[in-house]
């Protein structure tokens, strides 16, 4: 079961909306998908079409000590996804504080899903470098790290760095430029000094800004349905075309028409 980890360590890259999306471009592919929300935010659902964030999710029957699997869902496209649920503050401190004391925890859990043996699973969490975001690195294959063309994620790219070596040190990893406005010499710019500064673990082409995703959100409907010729879904089909030819997840079923 090859597992993608779309990380951050800085918030508002537009990394969950990425999941979904990528989601949507593997499953027009062939590919047979499981996204699972790893954050507390509880926004997945909303990028994957529905109009209100799910009460329930993975956390409630892991606490109740039942299968975590039972908040599964499926959306229009067939994208199986476990979203994370609401989660009072003292359960979520509680169960932040158990996740990083086992930080395997995720990975076991995902080996317990035999009905999906060959998906390719997306994993959404947090920014770095909270527990969530260490239990999806625990359990990747590939990683994908999500920047901006802006003067904050080059600022941060040190310390981004830093905590992959140390918290990731033998699982591959990418950059992907987020929502690049090419209309803007400053972000022509910070694009170029990313891909300077991570030579080839820079994707060849970022993700654009496109009005088509707001648009999307909005309607309750995937970039695939609503928006075909846009901007960003081209960029993005590149990328899962990209990811589709890394080792790492090359294992991943295709769906028999």
């Amino acid at each position: 079961m090859p597992r993608l980890a779309l990380i951050s360590n800085l918030g508002g890259c537009g990394r969950t909306s990425l999941v979904a999306h990528l989601a949507s471009a593997f499953v027009e592919r062939g590919r047979q998908v499981l996204a699972v929300e790893f954050d507390p935010a509880n926004v997945l659902g909303l990028h994957l079409g529905l109009e209100r964030s799910p009460e329930a999710g993975w956390v409630s029957p892991l606490l109740a000590g039942e299968a975590w699997t039972e908040a599964g869902l499926q959306n229009s496209e067939q994208i199986a996804f476990l979203p994370f649920g609401r989660l009072g503050g003292a359960d979520l401190a509680a169960l932040e504080t158990a996740l990083a004391q086992d930080e395997g925890w995720l990975a076991r859990h995902l080996s317990d899903v035999p009905e999906l043996d060959n998906a390719l699973v997306l994993l959404d969490a947090p920014p770095l470098p909270s527990a969530f975001a260490r239990q999806t690195l625990a359990a990747a294959d590939f990683i994908l790290v999500v920047l901006e063309a802006d003067g904050r994620s080059l600022a941060q790219l040190p310390a981004l760095e830093t905590w992959l070596a140390t918290l990731a040190p033998d699982q591959p990893y990418a950059v992907l430029v987020n929502r690049l406005d090419s209309s803007l010499p400053l972000e022509r710019d910070f694009l170029a000094v990313l891909q300077y500064r991570l030579g080839h673990r820079c994707l060849p082409y970022p993700v654009h800004r496109d009005e088509a995703v707001r648009l999307s959100f909005a309607c309750f409907v995937s970039l695939f349905e609503a928006h075909p010729q846009s901007q960003a879904l081209h960029d993005l089909v590149g990328v899962a075309g990209w990811l589709e030819g890394q080792a790492a997840l090359a294992g991943a079923s295709r769906v028999t028409p």
